[in-house]
């Protein structure tokens, strides 16, 4: 006998189950990521806060060649935290289409869960019917040969209770 549908429908499920796996490991990473980049700008702040606040202490008694390279270096401190704030911003973006991938994949397989178990009953709803269909015509076909008739078949008395002639 063939296979039914939701068995069929079962592997594609498994494959469903495995991408949206797959698609919720990759989430996770980049909100790993997200949050290791994270604290390097925490602690870009912080040292630039302590940078600064150790600059405004030294303005006195500090020759003009030293303040230059103390703005100097507080302006590339200043740029690590713009590349460090716009790296974080490239990543949020990357982990919101990660997530958006997610829950198609999430619904998707929610989908073909819900299939399957619909599937699932319409198939056992159809073998209960086509079992007491044929109950129901082995009883007739029983019926008949106590009645003394031969060569009856299910398919002859299908026909004739179509005919309407099985009981004339």
């Amino acid at each position: 006998m063939a296979e039914s549908r939701a068995k069929r429908m079962k592997i594609v499920l498994t494959m469903a189950e495995k991408a949206e796996d797959q698609a919720a490991m990759r989430v996770k990473e980049q909100a790993e990521l997200m949050r290791i980049e994270q604290v390097q700008l925490q602690d870009l702040n912080t040292y630039s806060e302590q940078y600064l606040q150790s600059y405004r202490a030294l303005k006195s008694g500090v020759t003009a060649q030293d303040m230059i390279n103390y703005s100097g270096f507080i302006g590339r401190l200043a740029d690590a935290v713009k590349e460090q704030e716009l790296k974080i911003e490239r990543l949020q973006q990357g982990l919101d289409k990660l997530k958006s991938l997610w829950s198609m994949a999430h619904q998707k397989r929610k989908a073909l869960d819900e299939l399957i178990t619909r599937l699932k009953t319409e198939e056992s709803t159809q073998l209960e019917n086509f079992c007491k269909k044929n109950w129901m015509n082995w009883q007739i076909v029983q019926m008949g040969y106590a009645k003394g008739c031969t060569g009856w078949s299910v398919t002859k008395v299908n026909w004739m209770c179509l005919r309407g002639t099985l009981w004339r």
